[in-house]
């Protein structure tokens, strides 16, 4: 219980494209980057199974899943005097002040942050200007990413319950029992955002998965890694024309490759058959968008195209996967 407190500090996490090391793909794409930053809070924490009383230092969170909208939940409040019961999602993103994105970004001293363009789900959109690179290499200012988006979460240090199906999943090879155990031992994070739809959107939090999927990308093996980043540039490209990829985003395009990579045993795959695999991502991608869910990876009753498609808009999103994946 004591070490669990004691690791409720802040901490700055990256994710996306440089927190997984694929930052470097941009400089021959002649494309930003995407740089996620996450801040968790060092006085709150969040416990789902375990039994931790009040503590002076840190205020628990007891995370309630939604049973109407799975991969998102509530965050109830201990009892004490105050009124409320709950933790509000929303009333949470407005403690994002200036001093914190300070902070967030000073894992890159080279960085001046600039002003906040807008709001993107639970994240704040930051300018970026890399004045340090300016004069000192003209090859790599163009890979710097413009904007930063900065997200501010809450640790949970026990793995979810509605990820549990992730654990005893049958399945071939990878991830790997050892690798399993790894990224359940990181737990989760929570991010102030609410479900599409739901009435009760303004206290929910979504259940955050960052750390394990940056761990999944850092143990791909060279094929899958390849085609990992093949994926990557149909998306980053935007090959596929400004309605699909405003509507099918990158997240999708990474479950799918996740699925699979689990169901095709992707610690055997092979180097020279990445452009193979990455067809087949994509005609899995056309598969969650004719059914009109795609299950979350960790979360497999969480549909991460909840309330984007319509019957219209599936068609025409299905006409351009099948061009694109035409080989006849």
């Amino acid at each position: 219980m004591i070490e669990t407190l004691t690791k409720c500090a802040e901490e700055v996490f990256c994710a996306g494209s440089f927190g997984e090391g694929l930052w470097l793909i941009s400089t021959f794409m002649q494309g930003d980057f995407d740089l996620d930053i996450m801040l968790t809070y060092k006085n709150r924490l969040v416990v789902e199974r375990q039994d931790i009383p009040l503590h002076k230092c840190c205020q628990i969170l007891r995370l309630e899943n939604s049973t109407s909208y799975p991969g998102y939940a509530t965050l109830k409040l201990p009892i004490t005097n105050c009124d409320a019961e709950y933790l509000y999602g929303e009333d949470f993103k407005h403690e994002l002040k200036d001093s914190l994105i300070t902070e967030g970004l000073s894992v890159f001293p080279e960085c001046i942050v600039g002003s906040i363009n807008t709001t993107h789900g639970p994240a704040k959109v930051i300018d970026l200007d890399w004045n340090f690179f300016r004069d000192r290499s003209s090859e790599i200012l163009p890979a710097l990413p413009k904007t930063a988006d900065l997200v501010r979460g809450i640790r949970c240090f026990e793995w979810p319950s509605v990820a549990d199906e992730w654990i005893d999943r049958r399945r071939f090879n990878w991830p790997s029992i050892e690798l399993i155990t790894e990224i359940k031992k990181m737990g989760c994070d929570v991010v102030a955002t609410g479900c599409h739809g739901s009435s009760t959107h303004i206290k929910e939090w979504r259940i955050s998965f960052v750390r394990a999927e940056r761990h999944l990308i850092h143990s791909l093996n060279d094929a899958q890694l390849k085609t990992f980043v093949l994926l990557k540039m149909v998306f980053r490209s935007r090959v596929l024309g400004e309605e699909f990829h405003n509507t099918i985003s990158s997240y999708v395009a990474k479950c799918s490759f996740f699925w699979l990579s689990e169901e095709h045993d992707g610690g055997k795959w092979k180097e020279t058959h990445c452009i193979k695999y990455l067809w087949l991502c994509l005609r899995k991608i056309r598969y969650f968008v004719d059914e009109g869910n795609c299950p979350h990876y960790f979360m497999r009753k969480c549909n991460v195209l909840h309330g984007k498609l319509n019957d219209e808009k599936k068609t025409q999103l299905l006409s351009k996967i099948d061009i694109f994946t035409d080989i006849s």
